[in-house]
């Protein structure tokens, strides 16, 4: 259209402007295509009408369209329309217009008019278009040129960098490869190291055994010669002696003649390499070593504690070599002697077995500061650390033990005053932590535990004791689950505070916790415990004293966690024989306490047994389940892997019941603790010969006629409680005596008929006897502390409290050879239920 106006006259153009036809034209085509009508002649009718209505002052292109078809925003700023019809004076040039210098020939258009007419004299002129035009196409030939060029650079360098990244994984996968080859080739050479090992070994041990007897049997042939010639010497001197001398008639003076070294148990080896007068004790341990069995020996002198370690290491020459050995002395336990440990004793240890020391358990030492926490830092191999316990352990103590020994493994430091420097001190330096206990730790703060769980060791820690901490708080506990997640136990003990909302993160980051320990923690409810049966992965759970947990727990409990080995619930009170039910499902169970669970009957018991977890349950506590009678004891005889059972304070079971425990061959300790046992019944119970531990507290109908069947059946018995059974005299101790020897517990407090002769006969035949209670036992006086003095040399613990018979003095002497010694001469308690 442009093109068409070209060729009109200025009037025309003038008219066209002043009538506004082309913005007339622009807004009917506008409304045609934007509302598209069905009558468009009748549309372009009524919109022309309305112009010449309202005149065209309010013009516009898009006046046509109704307002809800309007674009928000303007799409073009200028329509197209108004470069096709605008087309005023100034857009055309005419030639007269055109100065006089261009018109003559000068300047870059000059001479392009020459020659045309007076009609086709307009500037731009065809030919400007067409050079524009083409002008036009180049620049956008040159435009789209650079654009493939950048293009195919860019492609170009993306096909580089990938074949880069290509080389790279390649090489990536080669090193890979190479690394598990390398791994496979390092685990074959140690397994065939190990194999060598093992048959320079068997080899090593076959030469020293030949060897020996290649020794033995040279000196029992030496000893048998020298036997022969002190034989026949004796008897020829016999013959002189018996003959006088011929020539004076005087009696030949009897003559000696010296022993041979070997036969007066000395050795020439050991006289050529230590001289005359060795001293060297010819024991059956020194002889192990001797013989090529140090390794034997080694072994039995790792049972005795640092103290008597110490005096076997002056006791001879060979035992001296002996208790030098490295494997000694890769673990130390002051534990037994931590009231006299000092910094002295301990540096000086430390210092000798530095290099091979890996357990040091200092629990207990309240005397060492300082200089013993710099000599256990200078420890670099130590893996196990007990330092619970110890007053003198501080921050900077801490500190030093942690640089010092980067490879600890296991750390307790329970009781003891750390704060958060502490534990952001463990968390940067012990990068291998798995064992951690800060049980009663009250100083450190939520903080702590936030350095905790960004430290090196927090996705290698596994174990986590943090009993009585009080003043954690559920923050505390949201930033230890935030980073220690890979933990798999978890000990809350004694934690009045916890509740739901400590738990919350735990049981929803830490997916790998298979043991809980939460006794003693009231406010928690069944929304915790459903929590953590979620995920199904729990082995272990102890819960002591909640009064909030009921059956729905223990449902999910034991419809989730089908792999739980361990369930303790004692002094939950809302549980009922559900519970037991629910639990049967659980086809691992092994221990299962339900103590002081007084709603439980002999059906939660049955349902119980009856379950999967019949053949794999060991131990079951019934502790004051009042409601327990004899069927549940009928029931537990299916239980063919039983060793353990309390059925205290049960007063439904009666003496048929014990009778039925005598079937039970699988039970090594059994606890009838204020049960209806009488003789009949504990002469059943004997029928059982592996018992071990037997508890008989408080059944007064026992007598020494039951006791006595007892003993004589069950004579491999360990540990015997008799306290509060009255009717037990001397003559009962006297057939349990000399019945069980290897008896190592022995409790008969409040047995007023036994005298000293019962404690005669004990420490005349019970040499293994560790533990002795005698609490009131008013007919014992202080000579039978003399007899245990005598003959118990391996009683450890003693407990006469009440016994008027025993003067303080004697108590006291007792102490110097026995370790704990309770004694008190107070009045008996009325609970004894003595009378007069």
């Amino acid at each position: 259209m442009a093109a068409s106006m070209k060729g009109q006259t200025p009037e025309l153009k003038l008219y066209l402007r002043s009538n506004k036809l082309p913005d007339i034209y622009e807004a009917l085509l506008t409304g045609l295509a934007v509302m598209c009508p069905g009558d468009p002649h009748q549309f372009i009718l009524d919109k022309l009408g309305i112009l010449v209505e309202n005149g065209l002052g309010d013009l516009n292109w898009d006046m046509f369209v109704d307002s809800e078809m309007k674009p928000v925003n303007k799409i073009i700023t200028e329509s197209s329309l108004d470069f096709i019809f605008n087309m005023d004076d100034e857009s055309i040039i005419d030639y007269s217009d055109i100065p006089e210098n261009i018109q003559k020939g000068q300047g870059f258009y000059g001479g392009r008019f020459q020659g045309l007419a007076a009609s086709k004299r307009v500037w731009p002129t065809p030919e400007m278009y067409a050079s524009a035009y083409e002008h036009y196409n180049r620049s956008l030939k040159m435009m789209c040129f650079s654009a493939w060029v950048q293009y195919s650079l860019r492609k170009k360098k993306k096909m580089k960098k990938m074949s880069l990244q290509m080389e790279r994984a390649e090489r990536h996968r080669a090193q890979k490869v190479m690394r598990v080859h390398l791994d496979e080739w390092k685990d074959w050479v140690k397994y065939r190291k190990g194999c060598q090992a093992m048959s320079y070994q068997k080899i090593k041990k076959i030469y020293n055994i030949s060897i020996g007897k290649v020794i033995f049997k040279e000196w029992h042939e030496t000893t048998v010669r020298a036997k022969n010639q002190r034989e026949y010497f004796e008897a020829k001197m016999a013959v002189i002696r018996l003959n006088r001398n011929p020539f004076t008639g005087v009696k030949f003076k009897k003559m000696k003649f010296p022993k041979p070294k070997l036969e007066r148990g000395e050795n020439m080896e050991d006289d050529e390499t230590f001289g005359q007068g060795t001293g060297e004790a010819r024991d059956s341990i020194s002889h192990l070593r001797d013989i090529g069995f140090g390794d034997l020996a080694v072994r039995i002198f790792s049972f005795v504690d640092i103290a008597d370690l110490a005096r076997c290491s002056r006791v001879c020459r060979s035992w001296k070599v002996i208790t030098q050995t490295p494997a000694l002395w890769s673990r130390l336990d002051f534990y037994k002697v931590r009231n006299s440990v000092t910094d002295q004793i301990t540096t000086r240890l430390l210092a000798k077995c530095r290099p091979y020391l890996i357990h040091l358990n200092l629990r207990g030492c309240v005397k060492i500061t300082e200089p013993t926490f710099v000599s256990i830092s200078e420890c670099r191999n130590l893996q196990d650390l007990n330092l619970s316990e110890c007053k003198g352990l501080n921050d900077e103590h801490m500190k030093v033990v942690a640089k010092g020994c980067k490879i600890l493994l296991y750390l307790n430091i329970s009781h003891t005053g750390v704060t958060d420097a502490s534990l952001r001190t463990i968390s940067k330096y012990c990068a291998n932590l798995q064992f951690l206990s800060m049980a009663s730790c009250c100083k450190y703060t939520d903080k702590g535990l936030q350095y905790l769980a960004s430290g090196k060791s927090n996705k290698k820690l596994e174990y986590l004791d943090l009993s009585g901490c009080l003043q954690v708080t559920p923050e505390g506990f949201q930033n230890l689950a935030s980073g220690c997640s890979n933990i798999h136990t978890l000990i809350l003990n004694d934690f009045a505070t916890l509740n739901d909302d400590c738990l919350k993160p735990i049981t929803a980051k830490c997916f790998k916790l298979q043991n809980i320990s939460i006794l003693g923690s009231p406010l928690l409810t069944d929304e915790s415990f459903r929590r953590l049966a979620q995920r199904g992965k729990l082995k272990k759970l102890r819960i002591e004293g909640n009064h909030r947990i009921s059956d729905q727990s223990l449902k999910v409990i034991g419809k989730n966690c089908t792999q739980l080995e361990h369930i303790y619930v004692a002094d939950c009170q809302k549980l009922t024989d559900l519970s037991l039910k629910a639990l049967s499902n659980c086809k691992n169970l092994v221990v299962c306490n339900v103590a002081d669970v007084v709603r439980v009957t002999d059906s939660g018991v049955k349902g119980l047994v009856e379950g999967p977890a019949t053949q794999k349950i060991r131990e079951l506590n019934l502790t004051n389940c009042i409601r327990v009678g004899d069927m549940s004891l009928i029931a537990l005889r299916k239980c063919h892997s039983l060793t353990h059972l309390s059925v205290c304070y049960c007063e439904h079971i009666a003496e048929a019941g014990v009778e039925l425990l005598g079937q039970i061959h699988s039970l090594t300790s059994i606890d009838l603790t204020g049960c209806n046992c009488g003789d009949n019944g504990l002469s059943a119970l004997g029928n059982n010969s592996r018992l071990k531990d037997v508890t008989l507290s408080e059944c007064t109908s026992i007598t020494d006629l039951g006791l006595q069947k007892f003993t004589q059946q069950c004579k491999d018995i360990e540990r015997l409680d008799l306290s509060h059974c009255v009717g037990i005299t001397d003559g009962a101790i006297k057939n349990l005596a000399f019945c069980c020897r290897m008896l190592n517990v022995l409790n008969v407090a409040g047995c007023k008929l036994v005298t000293n002769l019962s404690i005669q006969y004990l420490s005349g035949v019970c040499h293994y006897l560790y533990s002795l209670d005698i609490s009131g036992c008013l007919l014992v006086t202080e000579k039978a502390l003399k007899y245990l003095r005598k003959g118990c040399k391996k009683l450890h613990n003693l407990t006469i409290l009440y016994c008027k018979g025993i003067p303080k003095s004697s108590a006291q002497k007792m102490m110097r050879s026995v370790e704990v010694v309770r004694y008190s001469n107070e009045d008996i308690p009325p609970y004894y239920g003595y009378v007069g």
